[in-house]
């Protein structure tokens, strides 16, 4: 992958490239996870308001404020709706 440098043009190897888009990735998601995990959500079938756990929260499917997740109290899996979102 070339980068113009003050003029020269350097070639750098796109694996370097990955040095430095991996880690953005990563801390993308950490800050993702931290806001994620003040949120509290409510299960449509038994009205348990909980929170999860990031890794829960990061890889579920969601919709603008809903998320398919378990609900700790019944055990089932639904679209829990977000209750209190808190920054």
């Amino acid at each position: 992958m070339p980068i113009n440098w003050f003029g020269e043009t350097i070639w750098i190897p796109w694996q370097w490239g990955l040095l430095f888009v991996l880690p953005l990735i990563f801390l993308v998601m950490f800050i993702a996870a931290c806001f994620l995990t003040k949120n509290t959500y409510a299960c449509p079938i038994c009205g348990h308001c909980f929170r999860k756990k990031w890794y829960h929260l990061i890889f579920s499917a969601h919709t603008m404020g809903d998320r398919w997740l378990r609900c700790p109290q019944c055990r089932k899996r639904d679209w829990c709706s977000l209750k209190e979102h808190s920054l």
